[in-house]
């Protein structure tokens, strides 16, 4: 059995560790034996369910993401800085080693562990994860929260980043010659989007799972209810997609994208309706509710206003003051904006203007890139 995967055999577990061991070496080199307390492997190949993909003559290869998570001894905010901008600086080299994208989240001392917030991202990580340095139960001192009762914020910002990714498919698509990396690209962003529906949509339900495959089975008990009857097979093959991808041709990818474009509009509607504990609202309504009164912001107390504040001074520029957002942390803009670039036919265009730079001539290019920019910062 797969120690990384499900499709994977020994030799491919092999494989993986002798990359492991390469990013240890790294990793310690950078960060130093004396600040590095541990650094574990997340994602789908630390929750033992990495993507294996099977090349044409059936050979092997890792597919999607290495995940990596570094904590800390109790370091300076500089000396985190430094590291975090090191690791980000390596990153590209062990991405090359590997030929699979290889990631840091942001370092964290060992210290703030106890205290951490609920994230989607870290109570995965705690219920799945393989330690490759340091004391093997380090993420017993992460808090317990329960994935079934999910904060909606984390549910908003998992459809924020899918739907961006919905986004950066279609620019690729608008190539005028597909390689096959992109190919790579735009289907995974789409199975990401169609998994992302799924996803929100167990969740509210409170019947998430971390894993891949038992979210899966536990899809299985809604494919006969009518909202997501036509939804099920996709949300199956999303599953699947991320175990062990099959890339479709090129001339698929276009309807496909138009597909998953319209699931994602229904769950859009879904999860942003209940994160205002609404119903029957469109995208206008949600966007001038997300502008009146940002429901996540609602307990933010003075200090974290003003830095919200500050943020919006330096990242959004005086000439877009606006007193409803420049108190509010910057991703409440990216939940306005997204819905007037991706569901431009029924969202609020206006909204656009929201963006740094951007005027109400500006160009697809220029406010894409605009959007870009501040989700590349704020996501």
């Amino acid at each position: 059995m797969s120690k990384y995967t499900i499709y994977g055999d020994d030799a491919f577990d092999r494989k993986i560790d002798s990359l492991l061991g390469i990013v240890v070496e790294r990793v310690v080199d950078t960060v130093g034996r004396k600040n590095l307390v541990a650094l574990a492997l997340g994602g789908g190949y630390g929750r033992g369910e990495g993507g294996v993909f099977l090349n044409t003559n059936g050979e092997m290869s890792l597919y999607n993401d290495f995940d990596f998570f570094v904590i800390t001894s109790d370091i300076s905010r500089m000396q985190q800085w430094r590291l975090n901008r090191a690791l980000l600086n390596l990153s590209p080299e062990l991405s090359e080693i590997a030929g699979i994208d290889v990631d840091f989240s942001p370092v964290k001392n060992i210290s703030d562990l106890k205290s951490s917030k609920f994230t989607m991202m870290w109570q995965e990580l705690k219920s799945g994860h393989v330690v490759i340095y340091g004391p093997e139960n380090i993420f017993e001192q992460l808090p317990a929260f329960d994935l079934n009762n999910m904060p909606h914020e984390e549910l908003a910002k998992l459809m924020l980043n899918r739907g961006t990714g919905l986004l950066l498919a279609k620019q690729r698509m608008e190539k005028s010659q597909l390689k096959d990396e992109d190919v790579d690209f735009i289907a995974r962003n789409i199975w990401k989007a169609v998994m992302a529906c799924g996803d929100s949509y167990l969740a509210m339900r409170h019947t998430y799972s971390y894993s891949y495959k038992r979210r899966s089975e536990l899809f299985d008990a809604y494919k006969d209810v009518q909202e997501v009857s036509d939804f099920y097979p996709w949300y199956k093959a999303s599953i699947e997609f991320k175990l062990k991808p099959v890339m479709p041709a090129k001339g698929e990818l276009p309807a496909m994208w138009n597909q998953a474009k319209e699931f994602f509009a229904r769950f859009y509607l879904y999860v942003f309706n209940v994160c205002l504990d609404a119903q029957g609202m469109n995208f206008a309504q949600i966007q001038k509710a997300f502008y009146q009164h940002p429901p996540f912001a609602k307990n933010e107390t003075m200090q974290q206003m003003l830095k919200n504040f500050i943020i919006n001074m330096l990242e959004v520029g005086p000439a877009k003051f606006n007193l409803n957002l420049f108190f509010k942390y910057p991703r409440t803009r990216l939940f306005i904006v997204l819905p007037s670039i991706l569901f431009d036919n029924e969202a609020t265009r206006d909204y656009i203007l929201l963006l740094p730079g951007i005027s109400i001539s500006g160009s697809g290019d220029e406010i894409l890139k605009s959007y870009l920019k501040l989700w590349n910062r704020f996501n």
